[in-house]
């Protein structure tokens, strides 16, 4: 099911959020996005296996698109059930050094995990620029992650 357009900007970015099956379509353009941010981050999962996940309906896709029809970033979303509520994960996103495009789509996700009631959301960026954006979401940093790999 492809939902959209969920929200249009002014500079022509469009959001639209894909569940399951329907996500096979983009497959050829989000692939090698996905590559890039396994390869950039310590991800336990493959490209394969987060296709797999998305056309299962396990997780969500979520497209920003320009006025051209190309996608300028990707996000997906996987709910989380915890003590106070629903959340709404943030695992992947791509959005090829676009500073603007990673947090208009983070909007678009926030917007409509409110509208249907979810409790919060959270996401875990290895770029310390997001952390200005994160601020100006009233979002606060939970923890810091130590890893050590050998």
């Amino acid at each position: 099911m492809i939902i959209g357009p969920l929200k249009t900007r002014t500079d022509g970015l469009v959001a639209y959020m894909v569940n399951g099956r329907e996500s096979t379509v983009f497959w050829d353009d989000i692939t090698p996005m996905a590559q890039e941010v396994m390869d950039s981050s310590d991800n336990e999962l493959s490209v394969e296996d987060l296709l797999a996940e998305i056309a299962s309906a396990r997780i969500t896709l979520w497209l920003l698109f320009d006025e051209e029809k190309t996608i300028r970033a990707f996000t997906t979303t996987q709910p989380m059930t915890t003590q106070k509520g629903l959340w709404v994960d943030l695992p992947f996103t791509y959005t090829k050094n676009d500073l603007a495009a990673g947090p208009t789509l983070w909007q678009v996700v926030e917007e409509w995990a409110e509208d249907n009631g979810y409790y919060g959301l959270k996401f875990i960026s290895a770029d310390p620029r997001m952390s200005s954006w994160a601020k100006r979401r009233k979002m606060k940093q939970r923890f810091v992650e130590y890893v050590k790999e050998f």
